[in-house]
């Protein structure tokens, strides 16, 4: 695969998951690196290890002023990233390492993404912290996600302040030369055993750049007042080793091309692998969630479905038990129906809004079960985060072009997550998750019941004065009369007996039409089961779902492909051309 095959796979797949603005962007900053003209050299090192000094030193050497923001003292100066041109090379500074400032940190790492080579400056006594940062630096783990053969062609090492080594140079130069040597090996042996491997093409040097400080408070010290060191300082060599850079300028740039869109395809990788995998515990949760409100649900509609039945069945005994007990007086008679009818209904509806409140009650433990484990309650929390501003690192008057493109892609992947959720509920995501908490409380749970309560009584009440229930007593009269007539007669012929099978069968018609009027509703108008509906409502809003019946299946497959998308990005970071 050729660099710019690899390339494009990675903003590719970058662009299906920030975005094509964040990846433009992405793409633009590596744009306008390529297109300098000089090499981009940064400086790296702890705090107060003299990189300001070693850097003062080269910019006089090379014939350049001092810029204004390029000073030596004994407080911590480097605040923000600062370059400045040094004939073919731009040199970079950034905050030391382990400055006390976790913003000062991010800097300095950042500012790594976008450098052609790298000069690491350690005092006398070598690395005693963030001894791993860089050695994942120089071994390329830090750009790569695992140690890169060759990455310590890229970076040139310096023990700065040789002259406080503990050998005075005016008294024995070549005692000091050899403990600059052992300490150049002491470096290299250190940041091996940090890496774990060789570093075979490593460049050590150990130099004094202002010997015994004589320029420090110098503003624009001349380059002739450095010219009696300039035998045992280190800087000649150093010089050359930074002067052979621009003749490798091809070679350094493909370098930090892969090392860029490795570092911010790893940031978007990691990024979205978390956001990701959240997204996806998310969804399973919810599909538990309505795992659970399906099963409630199902109980709900069989308490409905056996209420409906009991009350046919109930309709049918009483139509049987009135026909044998009333007489013939059609007025007496339907007041006495209308009367039992009543009581039936009213006997029946107790009963079963018992058996909804069972079902209810039983519900709401297991969902408050449910919401109260610490999974549900991450969820929550994650969606809720999706809802608000990320936290950035901010700097004033900072040039870092790293920085703020990071934080960028971190919020493009969160606004990605936020938008798959909000598509799978149909309604903006602090809605939903309003929705669910304000469905959770007890006053808007106890209204909503009282409504479909009140719901159900009026269907109750309108019960006596449906067609179906007239229809039953006129059945029922047409019993009456024929029993009277039996009990008159004292026989029957056959039509009679016919007459009085097709007056059962529309009774138990009858019966089943008022049973479903009552039950679902007629002419409009809510039935009982209005307040096992809004029961139902009510325990999926509690949850958290939305009334899609494909809609979590549709979310397991955007975040599936979401996953898949990641896999290959961090596929390409590892498969990425090698130097």
């Amino acid at each position: 695969m050729t660099d710019e095959t690899w390339q494009s796979d990675v903003l590719g797949t970058m662009e299906r998951l920030i975005g094509v603005e964040a990846t433009a962007t992405v793409a633009s900053e590596w744009d306008e690196h390529a297109a300098r003209d000089k090499v981009e050299v940064t400086f790296l090192g702890p705090y107060s290890s003299g990189k300001s000094t070693l850097l003062r030193r080269l910019v006089v050497d090379g014939g350049e002023r001092i810029p204004s923001w390029l000073t030596v003292s004994a407080r911590r100066e480097t605040f923000e990233l600062n370059a400045v041109d040094v004939r073919a090379l731009t040199f970079t500074d950034v905050p030391g390492f382990a400055a006390g400032s976790e913003l000062h940190d991010e800097l300095a790492q950042d500012a790594l993404a976008l450098s052609d080579a790298f000069l690491l400056v350690v005092p006398p006594q070598l690395l005693t912290s963030n001894r791993e940062l860089v050695g994942s630096i120089v071994s390329g783990e830090y750009f790569f996600g695992e140690p890169r053969p060759g990455s310590e062609r890229v970076v040139i090492a310096v023990i700065a302040q040789a002259d406080s080594l503990g050998i005075d140079p005016d008294d024995d130069l070549d005692g000091m030369r050899q403990l600059a040597e052992r300490k150049q090996s002491e470096l290299i042996s250190q940041l091996e055993d940090t890496v774990g491997a060789s570093l075979p093409e490593l460049q050590v040097f150990c130099v004094a750049a202002d010997p015994y400080e004589e320029q420090a408070r110098q503003l624009q010290p001349q380059r002739a007042a450095f010219d009696p060191y300039r035998d045992w300082d280190g800087i000649d060599a150093l010089t050359d080793a930074l002067d052979a850079l621009p003749a490798r300028r091809d070679e350094l740039q493909r370098a930090a091309g892969l090392r860029y869109f490795c570092r911010v395809a790893g940031a978007v990788a990691s990024q979205a692998r978390a956001v990701v995998d959240e997204l996806e515990a998310s969804a399973e949760e919810l599909r538990a969630r309505q795992t659970e409100w399906t099963q409630q649900k199902a109980l709900l509609d069989a308490v409905v479905e056996a209420a409906r039945a009991d009350l046919q069945t109930t309709f049918v005994a009483l139509a049987g038990a009135l026909s044998d007990e009333l007489g013939d007086d059609q007025a007496e008679s339907r007041s006495q129906i209308d009367s039992r009818m009543t009581a039936a209904i009213e006997h029946w509806a107790q009963r079963w809004d018992g058996e909804i409140d069972l079902v209810l009650g039983e519900a709401n433990v297991r969902i408050d079960e449910r919401l109260a484990r610490p999974r549900a309650k991450r969820t929550e929390a994650f969606l809720r985060s999706l809802t608000v501003g990320q936290d950035t690192v901010e700097a004033t008057a900072t040039n870092s072009r790293i920085v703020n493109l990071l934080n960028d892609i971190k919020g493009e992947v969160d606004g990605i997550a936020r938008d798959t959720f909000e598509l799978w509920a149909g309604e903006p995501l602090d809605q939903l998750l309003d929705e669910a908490r304000s469905a959770a409380t007890a006053t808007v749970a106890a209204t909503r019941l009282a409504e479909a309560t009140d719901a159900g009584t009026k269907a109750l009440k309108m019960a006596r004065f449906l067609d179906a229930s007239l229809r039953i007593a006129d059945g029922v009269m047409s019993i009456v009369t024929i029993v009277e007539a039996e009990r008159r007669q004292q026989e029957l012929d056959a039509q009679r007996r016919r007459q009085r099978e097709a007056a059962r069968d529309r009774i138990e018609a009858d019966a089943a039409i008022a049973s479903v009027e009552i039950v679902d509703g007629a002419g409009g108008e809510p039935g009982w089961r209005a307040r096992a509906d809004a029961a139902v409502e009510m325990l999926r809003e509690r949850l958290g779902l939305t009334s899609h019946d494909n809609a979590l299946d549709d979310l397991l497959q955007t975040v599936a492909a979401k996953q898949e998308l990641v896999s290959h990005l961090e596929a390409l970071i590892t498969d990425a051309p090698r130097h």
